[in-house]
């Protein structure tokens, strides 16, 4: 507990504060946040494509092996495959999933699911529950694109 004292006059009175253990932030491993959003990915299965769909060459899948090294291993025993092409798919899809630290052990999370001709844009609150991961919509946002 931290101490505060109030100065009056010329007397130190001690305050007392206390807070709800509820508002305090508890903030988890990276193990727990990347199965999160790895939950959320399985949950929608957001698209890609943000407008224009273009061809995924070579190059770019290369490129995200190098970039995403660490997570990649993470995704093919997650999603139970080491084609190339669906690794891609599966870390751009992660990579549109941000957390932000809420209360407690919750996280507001924003999912971008980018179809080809409509973007839409959930947002909620996710947490733990013992070894549930649980999620709540807050909203969703519907944008038209050209495509």
């Amino acid at each position: 507990m931290n101490k505060l004292f109030a100065v009056i006059g010329m007397i130190v009175i001690p305050l007392i504060i206390t807070c709800d253990e509820s508002d305090t932030f508890n903030p988890l491993s990276d193990e727990q946040l990347r199965d999160m959003k790895f939950y959320l990915v399985e949950e929608y299965d957001p698209g890609i494509c943000f407008g224009m769909p273009s061809p995924i060459s070579d190059v770019d899948i290369e490129n995200l092996y190098n970039l995403y090294q660490d997570l990649i291993p993470h995704v093919e025993t997650r999603f139970m495959t080491t084609d190339s092409l669906d690794v891609f798919f599966y870390v751009n899809k992660y990579k549109n999933v941000s957390l932000s630290e809420h209360s407690g052990s919750e996280y507001l999370y924003t999912l971008l699911d980018g179809g080809c001709c409509i973007i839409t844009t959930y947002t909620g609150v996710i947490y733990l529950d013992d070894l549930d991961i649980i999620f709540e919509e807050s909203n969703s946002d519907i944008e038209g694109v050209p495509c």
